[in-house]
């Protein structure tokens, strides 16, 4: 606050000086500084981490492990599963979205159900150690939300082995040819 002295030595007249205390003006210019620091620190991007392989030689996956996901536009997603995958067959793509029920999270459990019974069933070239694997192609349609979304997927049902394409020419058109 500030304080008023009196000069004793001044004669008949009074002279008034004032001393400000600076010291509240500090801790509030502290108080300040920690709130912002505090602040910035909570409100730090959250980015996903994707470890991408270094050029090596093309990986042999097994027709009945394989699954490939088309994502398209107005968040559809079309996928095939086993031979018509590896074959690249798009006369028969499947329908699906993003959702709790008859969603895509219930289309890759299957998938991965189907896969470790491909063994057990006697399926030729099958192995007990055969995990599913999931090519994800994203189409110029597509939201970018919508490949997190995947990711997120394939995360929950604990799909580690995946891959990220780009879609060719023929492939783009039959996506897009699929709206609504």
């Amino acid at each position: 606050m500030a304080d008023i002295q009196i000069n004793p030595q001044s004669h008949g007249r009074k002279k008034l000086s004032t001393r400000i205390d600076l010291t509240p003006m500090v801790d509030l210019g502290f108080l300040l500084i920690t709130f912002f620091i505090f602040t910035t620190t909570l409100t730090q991007t959250r980015t996903l981490d994707i470890v991408m392989p270094v050029e090596g030689p093309p990986i042999e996956v097994a027709d009945h492990t394989a699954m490939t996901v088309y994502l398209g536009s107005d968040h559809k997603i079309y996928y095939l599963c086993g031979k018509e995958a590896m074959e690249g067959n798009l006369d028969k793509l499947q329908v699906a979205e993003f959702g709790w029920t008859h969603g895509i999270r219930e289309v890759l459990m299957k998938h991965k159900v189907s896969v470790r019974m491909a063994f057990q069933n006697g399926y030729p070239g099958s192995h007990a150690d055969d995990e599913a694997f999931v090519l994800i192609k994203a189409s110029s349609s597509c939201s970018y939300s919508d490949v997190v979304n995947m990711l997120d997927e394939l995360e929950i049902t604990q799909m580690r082995n995946y891959a990220l394409l780009d879609l060719d020419d023929k492939e783009e058109q039959i996506i897009a040819s699929k709206k609504g």
